[in-house]
């Protein structure tokens, strides 16, 4: 079963922001095919995207 980018890349937005059961529920989705390893990849690249960014500077009165 192949799963297309778009759907990776709105599971891997739905994984990060999830809880377990979140989890769980995509794991099941994705169990048996490519689709996992490609989620995966693409939390991991979400995560580094994440902390290339630089912090929000705090507002000052």
């Amino acid at each position: 079963m192949s799963v297309s980018a778009k759907k990776i890349e709105v599971m891997a937005e739905e994984w990060i922001a999830g809880d377990a059961s979140t989890r769980t529920k995509i794991q099941q989705t994705l169990r048996g095919s490519t689709g996992l390893n490609q989620l995966l990849d693409r939390i991991g690249a979400k995560l580094e995207e994440a902390k290339a960014q630089p912090a929000p500077q705090a507002l000052t009165a």
